[in-house]
Order: C-alpha cells, then sequence, then structure tokens
C-alpha cells in the first residue's frame, strides 16, 4: 500500500512537471489511466464518434428548405407565391407558383437525401465496427464509437485503424509494423512504422496493462504526415523519448502484413487527421454560371420597367376612362390602385425568368459529367489492391467528375498549368548513368558496369598501394554504391520461399537508386531500428544506423548517420545539386573534380535526366556526440519541432565531400508530344510549373512539343530584383518585349520567378502574355499556386491546372478548373481536383470534345429557356393594351402552371444532353474548332439580347397575328363566339408550337431521344386541351372551346400562319450567315458531305464499270 502511494505520488510529480513544461497548446493522456486523462481541468476529448451527415430526420425539411431559399432564385419565386396568395391582387391561381416551385424544391430534395443517406449508411458502418480494446488487464470488444482517447487498442492484420494512434508495441520483434494508406493519400504503398524498444516488449494484455507513463503531444491539425509529442515511461526511473510520424497511425489506414499492435488513441472522431482533412474543397462557380446571374439580373430589371409602366399606365386608365365605367365597381384611390397592379402584373411577368432552368441546369451538367466518366477512349487499365486477398489486379478505369459545376468552362481554357514529373511524364524511374569522379558510367546500356568497375580497381596491382589512384578510384566507388544502398527510406519484403527480394518506396526515385545498387552488389536486405544490413559482394554487413536526417520540400536533401563496419563514423548524403554543391567543402584536394561534376550535371540534364548528388563526411566521435545532444533536444520539443530539427542539420550538414552524380530517367507519357501541340494550335497557352534543373525542364519541352525547334527561347536568370526588371542598368525584361515578332518560348527559374511576381508583376504578364509557351524550373509548389492566382487575376481568363502528387495540390486549388492525375505519388491531387483523369492525353478529349460539347449544349439551354419564357410572356403584355391593363390574364392557370414543366421542358433538356455541332472525330483533327470558341462565344450579353429580341418578335406575331386572323368573333354557323379564353388557347398553341419549332431549327443532331422530345411536350399540350373540352369539372371557363376549335379550318390556317411568319426571319437570318459568313464548322461539316459525295460517286462508277465487264 505504501509502495502504491509513493508511486502514484511520484507520478503526480513528474505529470506535473510534464505539464508545466507542455503548455496550453499540447493534450496531455495518462497511459491506463482513463480517468486522470478525461478528468483534466479545461480538456474535453470528443467521442470516437463520426458524423459527416448534414440533416436529422426532424432537421432535414426546415434545414433543406432554408437551404434552398437562400438561392436569390428559389427565394424570388417563393416572394411571387406569396403575393400570389393574395386574392385582391393575383389574377391567377396560387397554384401557378405553388407546383412549378414545389417540382423544383422536390427535385432538389430527393437529390441532397439520396446523398445524405448514403452518407449516413457509411456513417453507420464506421462507428459500429468492432475494435478490441485494454481494459483492466482484460481485452474487451467495443464499437468504434466507443473508442476514447487513452485507450489502448489492440489491431488485427487487415483491420483498419479505428482512431488516430501511437504504436505501442507490435508482434514483429523489431517493433516494426506495416500500414497502407490508399485512403488517405491514395498511396497502395505500405510504409513502415515502428515501435519503440521499450514498450514493445509489452506483447500481452497483462502487459500492457503494466504500463505507466504520460504522452504529451500536439493539439489536433490536419497535417498528415506530422505528430509531435514524447512519451515519459514511469519505472524505477523515468524515461523520456520523442514521438514523431514513424510512430503514428492515421486512421483509416489498415495494417498488413503483421499479425497485430497495439496502440494507444492521441486523437479520437472529428480531432483524427482523416476527418480534419476532409473539408470540402474551395467552391467553384463557372464563368457561365457567374454570366446566368448577371443577365437574370437584366431580365428581372426588365420585368419591373415593365411592371412599373403597366402600373402607371393603368392608373391612367383608371382616372380617365374608368370613371365613365361605373360597372368596373366602386372607384379606388388610383395611388393603392396603382400599387395593386404593379404587384399583378409582377405576377402575370414572373415567367420570364424560367423556374425550371436551375434544374433542368443541374440535371444536364450531371448527364454531361457521366459521359464523361462512360467514356471508352479516356480510359485505362490500372493496378489496384484488392482490399479483402490484398492482392494486385488490373482494372480498367476512366474519367472522374468530382464537380459538374465547371462542365462548360473545360470547353473555354485558354491558360494550362502544368505540372511535369508524373503529369507529363510517367513517374517511372530508370537510372540511366551515373559520373563517379572524372568518370562517367552508362548503366543503361552497360549494366553492371559499376561493379565491374569495382572488381577491376581490387584485381589491380595498385590498389595494394595505399596511395595510388586505383585505391582512391575503389574508395570513391563503393563510396558511391554505399550511399545509394544506406541513404533511402525504401522498404524491403523478403519472400521466404523464393528467398526473392522485393522493394517499396514513396519515392520512385530512391527504388531506381536501390535496384541500381542491388544490380551491382550492393544489395539493401533489411532496415532495423539502429542497424541497416547490406550484402556487399556475397557477404552480409551490417551498418549501425546512428541518425536519419529526412528529406523534406524545403530541405532538398536526405542523410544518414552510420557506423562502418571498420568504425568510422559517416555522413551520408544525397539531394538537389543546389541543395549539395553550396555545402560542398572548399578543398580542391578533396573535391578536385567538381568542376568536372557539375558539368556531368548540366550534360546530364541536357539530356532530360533527373540529376541528384552525392557527397559524404566523416565525423569524429566527439563531433558526433556533440551534435546528438542537439538533435535529441530538438527531437523532444513539440513547438516547432521542424524548424529546430533542420537548424541542427544544417550544423552537421557541412564541409561534404563530393562522391558523385545520378541520372534518372523519367520517360514521356503515351501521347503526350501529341497533345500539347494540339493543345497549343487550339489557342492555349501553356505553362509548365516544375523542380527540376533548367537544362532538364529545356530538354523536356523540345521532348513533349511545347518548344518548337523554330523557336527563340528566352532566359531569364538573375540574381538581383533590379538586375530582372529596373535599376540602372536597362531591365532584362524591357530589353526583350519590344523585340517580339515571331513565336518565343520563355524559361525562367525560381529565383528570379520570386523577383518577378513580387516587385514586375506587369512587366513579367506582358512578357508571359507575348510567349507560345512558358517553362518555370526550380519552383516551389508555394510559387506554383503565386503564378496560376497571378496570372488568372490579371488575364481574365479561364485557367487549368493539372497535376498529380500533393505539391500540385495548391496550384489545383487556385485554378478555375484543377484536373487531378491518378499516378504513382498517391491521389492527393485527384482528391483535390474537379476532375480526375489517368493520363494526360486524356486532357485533349476531355476540354475539346466533352469540353466543347458542354458549353455549347450549356449555352444553348440557357438562352433557349429564356426565349421560350419571353415570347410566352410578352403575350400578356400585348394583351395589356386590349384589357385596359387591368392586369387581365388571357391564359389559363394551368397553362402557365405547366408550361414551363412540361409543354417546353423536354427539348431544351434533350438539347443540353445530346447535341452535337460536329463530329467527334473532326473536332480532334482541328484544333481551330475549339479555338474558335474564345473569338466568337455561343453566350454573351450580346447572344442573349439576340435570343430575346427574337422572343419579343414571336410574341409579337402569336399574338397579333391571332387577333388578326381571328378579327371575326363568330366562329361557327350555329353562332358560338370566341371568347377571352378561345383567344388564349389559340396564343398558347401559336406559342407552344412556335418555340418546340424554334427549338427544331437549333438542334444540329437529331436523333430518336430528340424526336421524342419534341413529341411529348406536343402531344401532352393537346391531351391537355382534350381533357379541359369534355370535362366541366376540371375548368369551366375552358369547356367545349378546344373541341370547337378543331371544327373550324380558321383555327388551322391561323397558327401554321403564325408559326411561318415568325420563323421566316430566323431562317432568312441563318441561311444568309451560312451562305455569306460560314463559321468553321459548317465549312467543315461542307467539306465532309462533298467528300462524301464524291467517295459514293466513285464506288458507284467503279461497280456500273465491273458490272459491264462481268456482262
Amino acid at each position: 500500500m505504501i509502495k502504491s502511494k509513493e508511486i502514484e505520488r511520484k507520478k503526480s510529480i513528474t505529470d506535473q512537471k510534464e505539464s508545466s513544461n507542455s503548455g496550453t497548446n499540447c493534450y496531455t493522456l495518462f497511459l491506463n489511466d482513463i480517468k486522470s486523462t478525461h478528468s483534466q481541468q479545461g480538456r474535453k476529448f470528443p467521442r470516437n464518434f463520426i458524423k459527416t451527415t448534414k440533416y436529422t430526420i426532424l432537421t432535414f425539411v426546415p434545414k433543406n428548405l432554408l437551404e434552398q431559399f437562400r438561392r436569390l432564385s428559389n427565394f424570388y419565386f417563393l416572394c411571387v407565391l406569396i403575393i400570389q396568395l393574395v386574392p385582391q391582387i393575383s389574377p391567377l391561381l396560387p397554384l401557378t407558383s405553388i407546383l412549378p416551385l414545389s417540382f423544383v424544391l422536390i427535385i432538389t430534395a430527393t437529390k441532397e437525401a439520396l446523398e445524405d443517406y448514403s452518407r449516413y449508411q457509411s456513417d453507420k458502418k464506421n462507428n459500429l465496427e468492432p475494435y478490441t480494446v485494454v481494459r483492466d488487464g482484460k481485452l474487451e470488444t467495443v464499437p468504434s464509437q466507443d473508442i476514447c482517447v487513452g485507450d489502448i487498442v489492440r489491431i488485427q492484420n487487415g483491420q483498419q485503424i479505428p482512431a488516430d494512434l501511437v504504436l505501442v508495441s507490435t508482434s514483429h520483434e523489431e517493433g516494426l509494423c506495416y500500414v497502407e494508406t490508399s485512403n488517405l493519400d491514395g498511396e497502395t504503398n505500405l510504409k513502415v512504422r515502428k515501435a519503440l524498444l521499450d514498450t514493445n516488449k509489452l506483447q500481452t494484455a497483462d502487459e500492457i496493462s503494466s504500463l505507466r507513463g504520460s504522452i504529451v503531444y500536439e493539439t489536433p491539425n490536419e497535417r498528415l504526415y506530422r505528430f509531435n509529442g514524447r512519451i515519459v515511461i514511469q519505472g524505477k526511473e523515468n524515461i523520456i523519448h520523442s514521438l514523431n510520424h514513424t510512430m503514428f497511425l492515421q486512421r483509416g489506414s489498415q495494417l498488413r502484413n503483421t499479425k497485430f499492435i497495439y496502440g494507444v488513441c492521441v486523437y479520437a472522431g472529428v480531432d483524427t487527421k482523416l476527418f480534419l482533412n476532409q473539408q470540402p474543397p474551395p467552391s467553384k462557380f463557372s464563368t457561365v454560371e457567374k454570366l446566368l446571374n448577371r443577365l437574370i439580373l437584366f431580365v428581372f430589371i426588365f420585368q419591373i420597367i415593365i411592371c412599373l409602366l403597366c402600373a402607371v399606365t393603368s392608373s391612367f386608365y383608371q382616372s380617365m376612362v374608368a370613371i365613365d365605367m361605373p360597372y368596373l365597381g366602386d372607384k379606388i384611390s388610383l395611388s393603392i390602385f396603382g400599387v395593386r397592379n404593379f404587384f399583378t402584373y409582377f405576377i402575370l411577368f414572373n415567367t420570364m425568368i424560367p423556374i425550371s432552368l436551375w434544374v433542368t441546369l443541374e440535371m444536364v451538367k450531371v448527364g454531361q459529367a457521366k459521359f464523361m466518366e462512360w467514356d471508352i477512349n479516356m480510359r485505362s487499365k490500372v493496378v489496384t489492391i484488392d482490399t479483402i486477398t490484398g492482392e494486385e489486379k488490373e482494372v480498367e478505369k476512366g474519367c472522374k467528375a468530382k464537380t459538374s459545376n465547371l462542365n462548360e468552362d473545360l470547353g473555354r481554357i485558354q491558360h494550362i498549368f502544368s505540372d511535369k514529373t508524373g503529369t507529363l511524364t510517367e513517374n517511372i524511374m530508370r537510372f540511366c548513368k551515373c559520373s563517379i569522379g572524372s568518370d562517367i558510367f552508362d548503366e543503361k546500356e552497360n549494366p553492371g558496369s559499376l561493379i565491374r568497375a569495382l572488381e577491376a580497381s581490387i584485381a589491380t596491382n595498385e590498389q595494394k598501394i595505399s596511395n595510388g589512384t586505383a585505391c582512391t578510384k575503389y574508395q570513391i566507388t563503393q563510396s558511391f554504391l554505399r550511399i545509394l544502398s544506406l541513404c533511402h527510406t525504401v522498404i524491403s519484403e523478403v519472400d521466404e520461399a523464393t528467398g526473392n527480394i522485393t522493394y517499396q518506396s514513396q519515392s520512385p526515385d530512391e527504388l531506381a537508386l536501390v535496384h541500381t545498387a542491388s544490380n551491382n552488389g550492393f544489395v539493401f536486405l533489411d532496415r532495423r531500428s539502429d542497424e541497416i544490413l547490406l550484402r556487399e559482394n556475397g557477404v552480409d554487413t551490417s551498418y549501425a544506423l546512428l541518425a536519419i536526417l529526412e528529406f523534406s520540400s524545403a530541405r532538398r536533401r536526405m542523410s544518414v548517420i552510420i557506423r562502418t563496419p571498420e568504425g568510422t563514423i559517416k555522413l551520408l548524403t544525397k539531394g538537389a545539386d543546389m541543395a549539395i554543391s553550396c555545402r560542398l567543402i572548399n578543398d580542391k584536394e578533396r573535391n578536385s573534380a567538381r568542376d568536372e561534376t557539375l558539368n556531368f550535371l548540366k550534360s546530364f540534364s541536357r539530356e532530360g535526366y533527373r540529376t541528384l548528388m552525392l557527397a559524404e563526411r566523416d565525423l569524429t566521435i566527439e563531433e558526433y556526440e556533440d551534435w546528438k545532444q542537439s538533435f535529441i533536444q530538438a527531437s523532444n520539443t513539440i513547438e516547432n519541432r521542424e524548424e529546430k530539427i533542420e537548424s541542427v542539420c544544417e550544423l552537421i550538414e557541412k564541409d561534404l565531400t563530393l562522391v558523385g552524380t545520378t541520372a534518372i530517367e523519367d520517360k514521356l507519357q503515351n501521347q503526350v508530344p501529341e497533345t500539347i501541340a494540339y493543345l497549343l494550335e487550339a489557342g492555349l497557352h501553356i505553362w509548365v510549373l516544375t523542380g527540376d534543373k533548367q537544362e532538364t525542364a529545356v530538354n523536356i519541352g523540345y521532348s513533349c512539343r511545347l518548344f518548337d525547334p523554330s523557336m527563340e527561347l528566352i532566359f531569364i536568370n538573375t540574381e538581383t530584383s533590379d538586375e530582372c526588371g529596373s535599376g540602372n542598368k536597362t531591365p532584362v525584361i524591357d530589353i526583350i518585349i519590344p523585340s517580339l515578332q515571331n513565336e518565343y518560348g520563355l524559361v525562367i527559374d525560381g529565383h528570379t520567378l520570386a523577383f518577378a511576381l513580387s516587385d514586375h508583376k506587369e512587366k513579367f504578364l506582358r512578357l508571359g502574355r507575348a510567349c507560345k509557351s512558358v517553362i518555370c524550373c526550380r519552383v516551389t509548389p508555394l510559387q506554383k499556386a503565386l503564378v496560376v492566382r497571378v496570372v488568372k487575376q490579371s488575364e481574365k481568363k479561364i485557367s487549368l491546372a493539372i497535376g498529380d502528387g500533393a505539391n500540385d495540390v495548391s496550384m489545383i486549388q487556385e485554378a478555375h478548373v484543377g484536373i487531378g492525375i491518378f499516378g504513382k505519388e498517391g491521389t492527393q491531387a485527384a482528391r483535390a481536383s474537379d476532375y480526375c483523369i489517368h493520363q494526360f492525353h486524356h486532357l485533349k478529349r476531355l476540354l475539346c470534345v466533352h469540353g466543347r460539347y458542354s458549353y455549347i449544349r450549356v449555352s444553348g439551354l440557357i438562352q433557349y429557356s429564356f426565349y421560350k419564357n419571353m415570347s410566352f410572356t410578352l403575350c400578356l403584355l400585348w394583351f395589356s393594351f386590349n384589357s385596359l391593363f387591368t392586369g387581365q390574364t388571357i391564359f389559363d392557370s394551368w397553362i402557365i402552371t405547366f408550361y414551363n414543366i412540361l409543354f417546353t421542358s423536354l427539348p431544351p433538356f434533350f438539347y443540353g444532353l445530346f447535341e452535337k455541332d460536329i463530329d467527334e472525330d473532326s473536332i480532334l483533327q482541328y484544333p481551330n474548332l475549339y479555338k474558335s470558341i474564345h473569338s466568337s462565344p455561343i453566350l454573351s450579353k450580346k447572344s442573349f439580347f439576340i435570343w430575346n429580341i427574337c422572343g419579343l418578335w414571336h410574341s409579337l406575331v402569336t399574338f397579333f397575328g391571332i387577333k388578326f386572323l381571328f378579327d371575326n368573333d363568330v366562329m361557327s354557323a350555329n353562332g358560338h363566339v370566341a371568347g377571352i379564353w378561345t383567344l388564349g388557347t389559340l396564343v398558347a398553341t401559336c406559342s407552344i408550337l412556335t418555340v418546340n419549332c424554334r427549338m427544331a431549327i437549333e438542334t444540329k443532331l437529331w436523333n430518336y431521344i430528340t424526336l421524342i422530345g419534341i413529341g411529348i411536350s406536343l402531344v401532352s399540350f393537346f391531351i391537355m386541351l382534350i381533357l379541359y373540352s369534355y370535362f366541366l369539372p376540371l375548368n369551366s371557363n375552358m369547356f367545349d372551346i378546344f373541341s370547337t376549335q378543331m371544327e373550324v379550318g380558321q383555327y388551322y390556317f391561323a397558327v401554321i400562319i403564325c408559326i411561318i411568319v415568325a420563323l421566316i426571319p430566323d431562317f432568312c437570318l441563318k441561311y444568309y450567315s451560312r451562305q455569306y459568313y460560314p463559321k468553321d464548322v459548317q465549312i467543315l461539316k461542307e467539306k465532309a458531305k462533298l467528300n462524301l459525295s464524291s467517295k459514293e460517286f466513285q464506288m458507284k462508277e467503279f461497280n456500273n464499270a465491273n458490272n459491264i465487264a462481268r456482262a
């Protein structure tokens, strides 16, 4: 009892010390003490319950309605409905607004409900998944939602990690385990995680329950690959270890190739990395949608003006005419009368804005997105891992549309910003060449050349001389192969049956380096906590692993500190030439081949290879021990750990001795040159943003036809901002811009780019605008996004960014349209993008076929929707001149109700799905067809105005044509006369037939679905009129009207004449423009017809000649 109290006292003291050191920005948990963990003041840990749904059964209706009425269009029609409920104002039944609005709301709500129910099912499955936890020395099975911070969870092989865990122990004797993180970042290669040796010895529930101590760690954040903390293990003496991402298991990752692990839960539920990274990407709206909002505003203003004019005119007639007509009712105040009639006309003319447009647009865009996904020409065979068996299998996958909002913008792209590695290239690395000292080795043409050089230097008698040349060559070649086989993060897996070794790595470059070392006698066998095992020329060798200085995009290098079998301590480094060359010792004797090696680097880069520099440094024991203390201290900090570790690394990564360079080939993807040539000819400006060396980037630029041999390249490489754009000397950019007469390409490095974007933005943009293609090399991920933002904001043109890696995410999200490529670097880019493809050449079809068609279809759909409503609604305005502006309607309420929903909805819907102005093969053959969309946009303020003028003309012809032809009210010999509803029925019939015929004129591609759409629209209208005529209860005003009209020949004559007169100008204008100002599409279609006719004529002549010969 006394001993127990003493332990708890020590524990309390330790905890207090930790709390005082950890600060308020850290979490603290106590191992195997849930009560103390959750009883901390000011700290409340969430449950491991995940909820991604937006609604519940109780909140669905109010919350969904609130969201829908936040849309301006829905709110507008709600206001119309409220006004319409006032009987003294509304000339129409409230159902004319209730039904269309309900239709829109129900369709949208149904879609939202189905999506949310799918999320609910997924949440339920995850929350109720059973897991085993250690409680009171026993293993208990609990659902995932009941796991809490501080619980120690046992995970079996193949299970998903239910919460963010810190690894305590594994079934592996070295504390290793393997996880797959495809649910997090899309990477299917296995990643290694390692438990501390002090905790890995705990293998049973009883042993785990005896663990006492605490963990202090950082508060929840969304950075997947970072975790900083420290653990205090209580015992006879407290043991403190730093914790980092190598001991951290994220929720959603899967345990693989490991029997079991124990891990303590540090983040649960909404605090987990997976949940924090599930935030929706930034909302993007297409330029067409933004233009549509402005056009709606214009129509609304026009509607208000018409309503005001009608209200004023009605007040005038009330004061001047109605005074002599007492049967019109009691006289009321003119102001009240005018206000009432304003709202009356507001209700009558509300159909100027088509209520069904938004639902139709949304359904059409979803259909267009499905066509992209179903396109067999955009499918590729990809290797996936079966989640059940863990086996690899090859399946066909196509494009993935993450959103349908931007379909039409794909057809109007003018700037493309592309990554290089993995986007233009395959990201499959092949070791080709290397240089060691003054020698170059070609592993591509002569595999194993390094081992032969090593054996030759051993066999030479000169190697016996300790200071001879051969000995120096032997040592430097051995150092080169050692760096390749030791300085990496590759994981090895040995097949127990065959003994074959397979390697896995997040970096394709490292795989190529390790394979090359293996092919040359330095085989990487295994990595343990404190050693690396190699097989050097058939002899198993152990190297003590003292420290790993990890690679980062800021450092651009990786280093390891090892103790060789000879007992010396060495720092082995590999990285970009910029990161290594500045850290070489300034000693000509030790780096005698420095200048020659740099020349080799330039030569390799010109050939298009990716290059790395390799260097090493001998360390004394005292030097290493002094540095180690600083490294441990930096590793144990929680806040700003990365920056402190980087500063400590700088202390030892200096005075390096150059060993050699490597040249790795990354081949271009299939059809990349043809795709880029097509896009350039289509008028697109292409910017390639890469971290590669300038020479490598330029070589790739020529290989992929970004640069033409006849094109003159402009290189801008400066050291200062003054030299770049201003100062005493003539500015570099000012020298270049006036001389641009022919085609030019621009190449600028990241250092100069920083000056250009910050101090000389306008000059840089002028130069970039004048050049056909631009390559920005040596750029950082932040600079990629900045370039996209600057060009997008200044040029006011639609931009597209395409990439495949995590470093491209910011660029993809910054552009108007983001395209992700499923590549070797995982799916971070694909997850953050708007559309995903598997190969760069699919971009050509995505933009020029699907994007172009989508723009044409959506533009036509929008303009036609406003045209048909304007044509129908303005008939009510013309009738007002006959009714003394009393607000009387001539259309039956049900005709107005179903006009948008049924009588005219299907033709534009099918137009938006299936319209094609020309076949796909012609588009892919003639890039100018994409370019013409930019020079003469289909949807603009001018074209919208023309369409509405057309609607105005059709309304005039429809109303006044019918009124003129039916000037005599007597319809038949039996004395039936035509009244207001007869006139309204005729006008509605003529209007509906006219707008459907207008759609037929606009349609370029006819198929049975288009015919069915027009047929259903017309048939449904006439069925409704027939029902009106024969069933009195439906509407007494409309009873027997249509049946009487059907018996009068004048009815048919009037409708036909009005339709012909209305459409004659359309035919004339189309004939004139096609005959004298033909578009590229029309010329190509005529050319195709002529070629086809010529071939048919030749075939006919050939057949005739054969028949004569046989006779």
